[in-house]
């Protein structure tokens, strides 16, 4: 199974040359907006390590970002070290394996453009339309589409989705592309609708699943773990957390069963997941 391809996309310094018209060009900076920005990736790549996906980045696109430490490098001695971390862990300079062919013409508000990331995108999807991209746009160019980027690449247009650096939004993309798919399976120990089916032969406390099947679907989507074993998300109409356990792992989809967690066994979500839950989706 294909996994999702994830490109990032960064503004660019007003004095670089040789870059896409589209992207947005911004004057220099204090290193503190760099640093806010390697912390604001660094995030992403925490909260969606248990992701299965293809990270890429444009090395011009992150030379031309990053051009003043070309010029004044002795006032940023180390943050071109660190976006250099920060790229290896975000994934492949697609440069580095280009799908893209010198003949090939892409367009964009029917205006052409060529060997750049949004090339790169609409090209792989040429290849393999069934797979699911994405580009995260920090600050990089407008679109007036919002969600969505459209290039024409021989007389067909290819819609590649945007997003912001933003959890929710991400993990909204991901409930919606994630390969394998979560599927939710009906656990008689734990009910549905708040009705155990049964006790615990040992007699031990049983958790209760206080919903149904569609709304325990679309929290497994948007929950998240430390692994794929365990994940986690908060229930706002009972207010509570409820806990999704692995049963099956397959090449096409992980299958998870479900209860609600009352205020003692909450005390076991790793603080950093209850952390990511309560500041994007506990509102």
């Amino acid at each position: 199974m294909d996994k999702p391809e994830i490109f990032i996309l960064f503004p660019i310094y007003e004095d670089a040359s040789d870059v896409p018209h589209y992207i947005s060009k911004i004057e220099l900076k204090q290193d503190s907006y760099y640093i806010e920005c390697i912390k604001v990736v660094n995030n992403i790549l925490d909260v969606f390590s248990i992701e299965n996906y293809n990270g890429y980045y444009d090395s011009e696109n992150i030379n031309a970002f990053l051009y003043p430490f070309d010029i004044v490098e002795d006032y940023y001695p180390n943050i071109r070290s660190q976006f250099r971390i920060l790229m290896s862990r975000w994934g492949e300079n697609w440069r580095n394996d280009s799908k893209q062919e010198e003949a090939d013409s892409f367009y964009y508000f029917s205006t052409q453009i060529k060997n750049d990331t949004f090339c790169e995108a609409t090209k792989r999807k040429s290849i393999n339309y069934e797979n699911n991209f994405l580009i995260i746009n920090y600050d990089a160019f407008s679109s007036d589409k919002g969600d969505k980027v459209l290039i024409n690449y021989k007389n067909r247009d290819y819609h590649i989705d945007v997003v912001s650096p933003d959890i929710k939004k991400i993990a909204l993309w991901f409930s919606l592309n994630r390969q394998p798919k979560r599927i939710y399976n009906f656990n008689p120990k734990h009910g549905e609708n708040g009705k155990r089916a049964f006790s615990s032969n040992k007699g031990d406390k049983v958790s209760i699943l206080m919903c149904g099947k569609d709304d325990v679907t679309d929290m497994l989507n948007m929950a998240f773990g430390e692994d794929s074993k365990v994940l986690y998300y908060y229930d706002c109409k009972y207010k509570r957390y409820i806990e999704f356990k692995r049963e099956l792992e397959q090449k096409d989809k992980i299958v998870y069963h479900a209860f609600h967690l009352d205020c003692s066994d909450e005390k076991r979500i790793p603080q950093k997941v209850k952390s990511v839950i309560n500041d994007c989706f506990r509102k």
